[in-house]
Order: C-alpha cells, then structure tokens, then sequence
C-alpha cells in the first residue's frame, strides 16, 4: 500500500501497539483498493495471515495480521484461511536485527497445520509492514511446502530499501 513513513508508522504503531483495532477496516479497505487495480491478484482464491506466536497473541490480545486479512477476506469475498499456518517458535522481535540475523531469526519458524487448506490453492499472504521480507519469505516457503500453488504478499507498508525508488 505506501511506505513506511513517518505517518505510516505513526498510523500502524496506534493499530499494533495501542490497541487500536478500528484501523484494521481503514488499512484493509486501502489494500482492496491496490488489489482491484492488480491483476494479479484477479486469480487469488484465499486470504491468510501472518501468525504471531500464542505467546505473543496472548501477550498482545489480536493478531494485527489476522485483522488485518479478515478485513481484506470480507472486502474481497475471498476465503480467510485461519489458523493454517503457524508459528511454532517464538522467535524475538525482528526490530533492531540485520538482513541475514532476520532469516536466521525465523528459518523453520513457520509450519502449516492443515495442508488440505493450502493444497493446490492461490494464496495472498498478508502482513502488517514488510521490512527486509524474511518472514514473509519463510511464510511462504512453509506454505508452498505443504502445496499452494501460488503465494503472493500483501503489506499495508513496506519499509523503504536503500537505493530504491518508491
């Protein structure tokens, strides 16, 4: 949807942090937006969440991927797939690591519960804020592991990537 600028991360940082859940509707419906002028996404047939830990859901309260897909799966008529894919090791906070700590921070973190969910199916994987993309990597290998036949991501923000224009 943007990048993570300062209002972006203002806006996000209310929606993860001080529990203001109302904003999941606002940010998904922009996200709907951006997918009904994709073609890509045309052919996508479920939405599901990145997952926290239960650790970190309990801790938290929400999953704020979880409200964020629900959304989009209501805006978009397509099926949200819940609790399909896991979290099975409570990693630390990405925060604060670099490119190659990140991925080895969440390798094997990931596993599917139900391959008959994801089997053979067009995924959108959707997420709150992608920064250098190794946990929605590691989401997507778990999944495309256990068979869906395609997995594209979906951020509300990504951060900026040096070099890169916008």
């Amino acid at each position: 949807m943007g990048v993570f600028d300062e209002r972006l991360q203002g806006i996000i940082h209310l929606f993860k942090y001080r529990h203001r859940r109302s904003l999941a509707g606002p940010l998904a419906r922009s996200l709907v937006s951006v997918m009904r002028r994709d073609r890509r996404f045309d052919a996508m047939e479920a939405v599901v969440p990145v997952p926290l830990h239960a650790a970190k859901a309990r801790a938290r309260g929400y999953n704020q991927s979880e409200l964020i897909a629900t959304h989009l799966a209501r805006g978009t008529g397509l099926e949200l797939i819940r609790g399909s894919l896991l979290r099975i090791r409570n990693t630390p906070s990405q925060s604060g690591l670099a490119l190659a700590q990140r991925e080895i921070n969440v390798r094997g973190a990931f596993a599917v519960k139900d391959r008959r969910a994801v089997a053979g199916r067009r995924l959108i994987l959707a997420d709150d804020v992608l920064t250098t993309g190794a946990t929605v990597d590691a989401c997507v290998q778990a999944l495309t592991h256990a068979g869906a036949e395609e997995v594209c991501v979906l951020t509300v923000a990504r951060t900026p990537q040096p070099g890169v224009k916008p």
